[in-house]
């Protein structure tokens, strides 16, 4: 319960700090778009939590699995790598969802950014289900919590020491906070 009362807390933290960032109006209208599209890029990453616990069961099976999630992580971000060159990215954000040109250029660099997320999430995935399968749940708040006071920092630091746009600051907030 307590992990997932911090992780709601991230959304209107993020809104937050983006309408009070440079580009504000901007930032708030490309932000659920990019951040949705990575979501839906995650799906696989996330699915390796479940694919854990129902299979870990010690060394041997530990192995397939971090082959498993290393596979998935590459495949990820082999995609949202090729989605982040300007191309493709143009094509998903003007044509795909419809953004206007100004959107649209605005969206491209913190997609790149946050491009790697979708193999850490991956990563994060299959510590999480090793720890559910044993049943040592209790560090997972606490990882949570850092990764929320990581974004709280960055989201509301960056925009006052860096000229960028608020989206580009909660798309480093977003790296940032999922590696540590």
């Amino acid at each position: 319960v307590l992990t997932a009362l911090i992780s709601v807390v991230a959304r209107p933290l993020t809104t937050a700090a983006l309408a009070r960032a440079p580009l504000a109006v901007d930032s708030l209208a490309a932000w659920p778009v990019v951040s949705s599209w990575l979501f839906l890029l995650q799906g696989p990453a996330l699915a390796v939590q479940e694919t854990t616990v129902a299979l870990y069961d010690g060394a041997q099976t530990g192995a397939v699995l971090r082959r498993f999630t290393a596979l998935v992580a590459a495949a990820l971000l082999l995609v949202s790598g090729i989605l982040a060159l300007p191309g493709p990215s143009d094509f998903c954000f003007r044509v795909l969802f419809g953004l206007s040109p100004e959107l649209a250029s605005l969206c491209g660099v913190p997609f790149a950014v946050m491009a790697p997320t979708v193999a850490l999430t991956a990563v994060v995935s299959l510590a999480r289900g090793i720890l559910v399968r044993g049943r040592t749940t209790r560090d997972i708040p606490v990882g949570v919590g850092v990764n929320l006071s990581v974004m709280a920092v960055v989201l509301f630091a960056a925009p006052l020491l860096l000229p960028w746009p608020g989206i580009v600051a909660a798309a480093f907030a977003v790296l940032l906070s999922l590696a540590a």
